[in-house]
This record gives C-alpha cells, structure tokens and sequence, in this order.
C-alpha cells in the first residue's frame, strides 16, 4: 500500500523517517512529503491525490502550524482524496477529540508512538477502531478512544530510519540526525514531553538503545554516506548520573574506535544538572563540540513555577565547566512565565549580563496542553484562548506589562525570520565547528571576533531589557502614551543595533566558510624566489610604501582607475546583476530586510556598474525608509560583480522571499525559542 506521510523536513524529521522505515519493512511504499508553509497547500493537496495513497499521515507537533495541517486535510478532501487521512504527534495526540469534533477531514488521531499504528492501519485502515492506539469517531459520531498501546521499550527492534538522499551540509561536512534514547526522565511543568508519553498505555517514560546499536548506525552513515556531524535529538542525551554516563559514554567511544569511525562532530541536548568535568571531557575524546543546554530561566521563581528541579548553582557550574572546556554551548531562557515578578525578571537579565559569552534567546513559557502548567491555569481560571492557542496573563501586572513591551521591541529579533539571536548561535556554531575539524584556522583573533559580537548582541538585549523592566516599576507604566513612546523609542534602538551587529555576523560567517573552503595556498613567486635566494632581485622591483618594509599591509593602496560608465546596461546582464544581488540579499542580507518588514516588498534600485563588474553609483527608491536604503546600497556596493562585462547604468529590483515564521533549515544549531501564542476562541 502506498502511505504518505506529511510534515516539515528539517534537521530530517527523524518521526516520519522512523515510521516510513516501518511501513517500509512491513512491504508498504512510503513517501514522504515536505510540509512548510500555508502557501504550500494547494499544490500538496494536488500532488498528494495525484500519487494515490490509501493512508495519509500528517505530522502535528506544534501548536503554531496545527491550523495549516487540519487546512490541509480540508484540501485534500476537496480535491477528492478518499483515503484514510490521520494525523499523530505532541499536539494532535493531546487534543485528539477536539481536532476530530472540529475537523471532519481527519478520521483518526495516533495517541503515541506512530510506527506499530500506521504500520496496522496500512494493513488494514478499514479496521481502525480496532487498532490499539488511536482516537476514531464511533457509529454516532463521538470520539472513542481505541485500546491502549504501550510504548516501545525496546527501540532497536525498529528498522533504522530511512535517509534522504542528501545530508545537510555545514563547513562541507554531511550532518545526519539520530537518536540515542526516547523520551524524558524528568517532570518539568511546562513540558508537552511528559504529557505526551502519558498518551501511551504502559511501557517505559525513558528509553535507551543499546551502544552497540547506535554504533552500528553511526558507523553505517560514517563509512557508507559520509556522515561526519551526528545531531542527536534526543530530549536529554545524558542522565542524572556520572558513573552511567561514564560507563555508557566510554563504551560508544570503544564501539566506535572498534568500528572505524574516524574523526567526528557530536552536537546534543542535556540539562545543567547532568554536565560533569569528566564526562564531559570523555565526550570531548569522541567528537563532542556543541551542547544545547536546558537552563530554561535562572530565576528563583522561575525554577520553582517551571518545576525545574534544579538550583541555580547548577546553572552556573554547568556552564563554567562547558566554556573551560570550550564547547560550544547556547541556551533558551523562558524569563516570563505565570508567576514573573520584575525582581525575577531582573535576575534573567543579569544572568543574561554574566553569561554574556554564550549565544542565547529568551521568552515567554507557552501553554501546552497536558502540561502541569495548563492545569494549574486552567483551575485558577487564568487560561486564555482554547486548545488551539493558550495564553494568561502574567500575575504581576507590572512583569505583564513588560512581557507585551518585549514582543514588540524584541519579536524582530528573537521570533522573525533571521532574526538575530540565531544567526548569532550560528556564527558561534560555525566557529566551533571550524576549529573542531581545522583548529590551525581557527585563530584567537577570530574567536575574539566571534565572541565579541555574540557578547554585543546579548549585552543589548540586556540593556533594552533594563530599560522595559525600568518602564513597568516607574509611575509611568499606566499612562499608555508613555509606554507607547517608550516602546517607539526601542524599537528604533533594536533595529539601530541589529543593523549594525548583523553585518557583523554576515561577514564572520562568510570568513569563517571560506577558511573551512580553503585549500593548502600555493607559494607565491616571491616566496618561491625567496626560497630559491633570488630576495635581492625582487626587493630592487617591489614598489615601496615608504619606508624599508616591503609589504602591502602598512599602506593603503591607491585605488586603480574606474572607467567612466554611461551607456545603459545590456539587458543579459541587468538579469544576471539582478539574480547575483537578489541572491546576495537571500542569503547574506536577510537580517537587513527582516528588520525593515521588507521581506517580501520589492525594492527597486538604481544602479551603475562598470565593465569589472564595480558599483559606482546606487539609489534606492523606497520612500521614507532611509536608514535601510543607505545600508542596503552600501551592502551592495561593497562587492563586485562577475556577471557585468560590459557595464552601464539601469534599475534593477530586489526581492527577498522568506516564509515567516517557519524554522530554518539551519536549525540544527539551535532550539528555536517558541513564539509567544494569542489566544484563540
């Protein structure tokens, strides 16, 4: 039977890849479709009947998409899809009855793990009420829940998840994702994790694979498709234990060394109360350089409201012993939560202050259904909104009014699409990554660099920050026009600093790919001359810049002639000038674009270029947005352009396309902090 299975492919989306890995064992063809954006779903729905499968799977994990996966579903019935359509993950499984009241599409919800249920709905989707596992409509219409299925305990008798055809790539080396574990050992309140795995009936929270299985699969991506960054996305990847991890870390490395993996990089996820000196130097042996870690708020309330279980010690430790060690090593803070009071707040953005070496971001706690935090709401009747979008209000009304001036001053920079705080985790990632493969290009001078950008970007944070927490305890935070001026005068404060830390970061990343680029140099004729004792020779024909030194890097050099450009521009190369700058503003400007809610505007442009391909003259026509018309043009000047030959003056247009808000397919080096929800209903 054919099965489509339906979700966003990013960091591999290791949930479809292991149920596609079932149903293929079980003689069924799977494919997967890649899911990303609203607009999308037209032309899915159509490509989606046109292929014909029986059984449709749709991935709904989050909250913020669940309304364009029950959209989508209405698409395919529209256009005249008659199969089984489900749908499985954190959010459909906890809010099963009300998805299948509200969407009529769906005929069934996954209420756990989705291999056992979609392989047994393959094989008969007809039977649904009678596979364990799923919620379906009953013969009036109401919801019933089937028998229970029990977690999977034992995780390698699943086949290996299936693999696309093409790793992601960082710095040239293929990233592949797999997992370790499954599930979470701890109790966090605000965790949709936990709430999930009470979805299944029985069988164990938290489970690991053998290591000499997950050796086996490493090994398999190393020596058969190049793998050489493994992403684990395990939800915690270490336990609250030294000596086991000791053991059970030691025991990979020795099944790895036996099965010939060679130089690697290991990223993973873990909580501040189970980093240790050695484990972490064990790790370290066997390709550890990154650690997302779970700090989550370093505030006395917060840990408490967050039932975190950890101390605020245990933050500090944690990330003494990861930056001695040099790991690098980011962190989301939730600062606002239910019960945020200005000191709380006060106490994450001082803590934002000291650990100002490490990338970060900072948000709202969101209410997930099932969680402790939405009970608790819900019994004290703050819950805003239905299952589609929960909210509340902070109970301190002074911490509430500081949680709606940070949305609007920080949403840019934290939540839009490159906003700041990630491309920041990734000039951090890159650096890391490039001195874990070719330390002897990764230079204290630009780590410095690195560094300092990252420091600068989270010392602004924290004194916009001041000035918000500083606005909600003056007599001013009742009086809405001075908090509406305040808020403007932030706002253009923000978007002053990121104009100018982002090029920063574009143009550190951009020398940092073009170390790991680099190839061996060759000598140049004076060294070889040198070398052969031919220096005499060349100093008498080496132009001096005064003085006895010989080398450029004391003078400016005089700039060479620019030939005057009048005549228009053939049209050939206004198209080709106009995809190399468009491309350009995609890939290296988009910070640019983001702040100035440009993103999808065209910018008409003015320009002049000579035959080598030099900028002489650029205009934006853009009324009333000066700032981002000198930036952008002196972004654009500042390269030169291979496509023009011939030169001349003519308008081109500048457009960048990026779907908001969807995560990146960079994120792999970050845990994408989640955006704050309005309530619905």
């Amino acid at each position: 039977m054919r099965v489509g299975l339906v979700g966003p492919e990013i960091e591999e989306n290791l949930a479809l890849r292991s149920i596609a890995a079932s149903l293929k064992a079980a003689g069924h063809e799977p494919r997967i479709f890649d899911f990303r954006e609203a607009a999308q779903i037209p032309e899915l729905a159509l490509a989606i009947t046109r292929w014909a499968p029986e059984l449709v799977g749709l991935s709904m994990i989050f909250t913020a998409r669940s309304d364009e996966l029950v959209d989508l579903a209405a698409a395919l019935r529209s256009v005249g899809y008659r199969g089984h359509l489900t749908a499985g993950g954190h959010f459909a499984a906890l809010h099963a009855a009300e998805i299948l009241r509200d969407c009529p599409a769906l005929d069934s919800i996954v209420a756990g793990e989705g291999e056992e249920p979609m392989v047994e709905l393959a094989r008969d989707h007809a039977a649904a009420a009678r596979v364990p596992g799923l919620t379906v409509r009953g013969a009036g219409g109401e919801t019933v829940r089937t028998a229970p299925r029990p977690s999977i305990d034992d995780l390698d008798a699943r086949p290996w998840s299936i693999r696309p055809d093409r790793f992601h790539q960082y710095l040239g080396r293929g990233i592949a994702s797999l997992l370790a574990s499954r599930g979470c050992w701890a109790s966090c309140h605000f965790c949709s994790i936990l709430a999930f795995h009470s979805q299944c009936g029985g069988g164990k929270r938290y489970r690991q694979r053998r290591i000499d299985a997950v050796a086996d699969e490493m090994a398999h991506l190393f020596h058969d498709r190049g793998a050489r960054i493994y992403n684990f996305q395990d939800d915690n990847f270490l336990v609250p234990s030294k000596r086991a991890n000791l053991e059970r870390m030691a025991g990979l490395r020795e099944a790895l060394r036996e099965r010939g993996v060679g130089r690697i990089a290991i990223q993973a996820k873990t909580r501040p109360d189970c980093v240790d000196d050695e484990v972490v130097e064990l790790l370290q042996s066997m390709g550890l350089f990154r650690f997302f870690l779970g700090i989550e708020t370093d505030a006395v309330v917060g840990l408490k409201t967050l039932g975190r279980g950890i101390e605020r010690e245990q933050n500090h430790r944690a990330l003494a012993i990861l930056r001695r060690r040099g790991v690098h090593t980011c962190f989301n803070l939730l600062i606002f939560d239910p019960e945020s009071t200005l000191d709380a707040l006060q106490q994450n953005v001082d803590f934002m202050r000291r650990q100002s070496w490490f990338p970060l971001n900072f948000c709202r706690v969101e209410v997930y259904g099932g969680t402790a935090i939405e009970a608790r709401l819900r019994k004290e009747g703050r819950l805003v909104g239905d299952y589609r979008g929960y909210s509340y209000a902070i109970a301190d009304p002074r911490a509430e009014l500081a949680f709606q001036v940070f949305r609007e001053v920080f949403w840019p920079r934290n939540f839009g699409p490159g906003g700041l705080q990630h491309e920041v985790m990734k000039a951090d990632y890159v650096f890391h990554l490039l001195r874990h493969f070719h330390p002897e290009r990764a230079s204290r001078p630009l780590e410095r660099r690195v560094k300092g950008i990252v420091r600068d970007l989270n010392a602004n944070s924290a004194e916009l920050m001041d000035r918000i927490l500083g606005l909600a305890a003056s007599s001013r935070w009742s009086d809405p026009a001075a908090v509406a001026a305040e808020i403007e005068a932030l706002c253009a404060a923000r978007r002053a600093a990121d104009l100018s830390i982002g090029g920063r970061i574009t143009d550190v990343v951009r020398v940092i790919e073009g170390l790991a680029a680099a190839v061996p140099e060759r000598r140049t004729f004076l060294q070889t001359a040198v070398a052969a004792g031919a220096a005499a020779a060349l100093v008498a024909t080496t132009p001096a810049c005064g003085g006895t030194e010989q080398s450029t890097h004391m003078c400016e050099m005089a700039p060479p002639p620019r030939e005057a450009v009048t005549s228009p521009m053939p049209a050939h190369e206004r198209a080709a000038l106009t995809e190399q700058i468009n491309e350009l503003a995609r890939t290296g400007l988009r910070h640019l674009f983001g702040q100035f809610q440009l993103l999808t505007t065209p910018v008409p442009i003015d320009i002049l270029v000579n035959g080598q391909g030099d900028v002489l003259d650029c205009e934006v026509r853009l009324a009333g947005d000066d700032v981002f018309a000198r930036e952008l043009c002196r972004a654009i000047t500042e390269k030169q352009y291979s496509a023009v030959h011939e030169g001349g003056s003519g308008q081109i247009t500048v457009q960048v396309e990026v779907p908001p808000p969807q995560p990146p397919d960079d994120t792999h080096m970050c845990e994408m902090a989640p955006m704050p929800q309005k309530p619905r209903g």
